[in-house]
């Protein structure tokens, strides 16, 4: 920037005479005092007001123009020693202590940024100094206007909307442009580095500050802070997703905490991403599902309870009213489709009271014709599996469950027992009583083993001769 290739007013070295002299450096890059070794040589041009003697006033002073000067002040010597200036014509040599001032004519040519306020700031502060000279010494007037007029022309051209860089003049809004494309740049390949993308605090990035600060003024500075801003989004969104369709993912994940991940997903922009959108397709069918099936199944529960308070739990199983065998036929279909679905296992488990509903009803029809038939063990196996639901039936129901799967242990119990005695006799050869409790047990429960003793037993009676018997 202008401000650190123009300097300001620096005084030179071992300088102790009364009338200070100054050195006034414009040149486009850094002046430094050059040491008194008789050799570095300044190949620039400018002017030095030079005074007949130390002790002369400054406004004696006379103005010398040179093409060069050399510094031959001696190191560790306050105000000793002598400046050599290269004129058109010879060398001058001055001792330090006639220098009123210095003035080096500044090379508009090197300066190459002025893009800023304090760039514009810093050119006018250079102008004012050199006024400054040509107001004290009129004399000078006629070899620093140029200079003066130069450093206008600069300032002109800043404030017609123009910026300098790399020594041209171009125009603001091109310049900001510039800018904004290689910031975007920058920034573009930081946001593909980033792993993950929300390692990368982009918001507090000076990068992306500072291409926001150039949106304030241009179009196209704005739009690509957008579209960077967008793009990094996008990338933070995707890596959010895939967070998320994890934790739906692990089977340990409670309904409610499902939910509540669902609705974070819905936030991200799911339609983004096939595999997200897919996914909250099938969680809001699924919860579309759930909810109305949890609806009857709490509807059909509660007539069931109704229908089971006068259930006795010595009598045969309950006959469910047609009306409520539909409404379970119904639902049990609806759930049947869902489930074959394969649908997330949070899914699948909340719709257990639906799915212990319909199978109670259901299974209490089932029993009716078991218990007719006295097919107790069978019927213990289904009021065994209807046990496990017993957390999710009113307490009519379990009580219904329970009464009936009472009764069938206690018919296996007797069938047991009455088979037993039954082998005991016939192995001791007590056919006639072995005969009548075989019959005993197989009136409790009709097993073809049983039926095929009882004829075996029989046959053997039969033909067995009348002492025997």
């Amino acid at each position: 920037m202008i401000a650190n290739k123009l300097d300001e007013v620096m005084l030179l070295p071992r300088i102790t005479q009364p009338c200070t002299a100054i050195l006034l450096c414009l040149t486009a890059v850094t002046l430094q005092s050059q040491p008194g070794d008789g050799f570095s040589v300044q190949e620039r041009a400018g002017v030095v007001l030079v005074k007949p003697q130390p002790w002369s006033k400054d406004a004696q002073a006379t103005v010398l123009e040179f093409r060069a000067y050399i510094n031959r002040t001696a190191d560790g010597t306050s105000g000793a020693g002598y400046y050599e200036f290269r004129t058109n014509a010879d060398r001058r040599q001055v001792p330090i202590g006639r220098i009123v001032k210095l003035v080096v004519y500044p090379d508009v040519q090197q300066l190459k940024e002025i893009v800023s306020p304090q760039d514009r700031q810093a050119l006018i502060s250079k102008i004012e100094e050199i006024k400054a000279v040509v107001a004290k010494f009129p004399a000078s007037r006629t070899y620093l206007d140029p200079s003066i007029k130069k450093l206008n022309e600069e300032l002109a051209q800043y404030d017609s909307g123009k910026v300098k860089t790399e020594g041209g003049w171009v125009s603001k809004q091109t310049f900001v442009k510039s800018k904004a494309i290689k910031l975007a740049s920058l920034l573009e390949a930081d946001i593909v580095r980033a792993r993950p993308p929300s390692s990368l605090d982009l918001e507090h990035d000076p990068k992306f500050i500072g291409l926001k600060e150039l949106g304030e003024t241009n179009s196209d500075a704005k739009k690509l802070a957008t579209e960077i801003s967008a793009q990094f989004e996008k990338l933070v969104r995707a890596e959010k997703r895939s967070d998320l369709l994890a934790r739906l993912g692990k089977s340990g994940t409670s309904l409610a905490e499902a939910e509540a991940t669902l609705n974070q997903l819905k936030t991200l922009e799911p339609e983004e991403d096939p595999k997200s959108a897919a996914c909250v397709k099938i969680w809001d069918s699924g919860l579309a599902t759930v909810r109305a099936a949890s609806g009857e199944a709490e509807k059909i529960s509660k007539s069931l309870e109704r229908e089971l308070a006068n259930f006795s739990a010595d009598d045969a199983p309950p006959q469910i009213s047609q009306e409520l065998e539909k409404q379970i036929s119904a639902i049990s279909e609806k759930i049947t489709r869902f489930l074959a679905t394969n649908p997330p296992t949070q899914l699948a488990s909340a719709v257990g009271q639906a799915v212990a509903v319909c199978t109670a009803g259901a299974d209490f029809k089932k029993l009716r014709a078991i218990f007719e038939e006295k097919r107790y063990i069978e019927a213990k196996d289904i009021l065994d599996e209807l046990a496990h639901y017993a957390d999710l039936f009113g307490p009519e129901t379990t009580r219904a469950v329970s009464g009936l799967r009472r009764q069938a242990v206690g018919k296996i119990e007797q069938f047991t027992r009455l088979r037993g005695e039954a082998k005991l006799l016939a192995d001791s050869g007590k056919k006639p009583e072995a005969l009548a409790k075989f019959e005993a047990a197989f009136s409790v429960i009709p097993d073809s083993d049983v039926g095929q003793q009882i004829e075996q037993i029989k046959q053997d009676i039969s033909a067995a001769p009348a002492s025997v018997q």
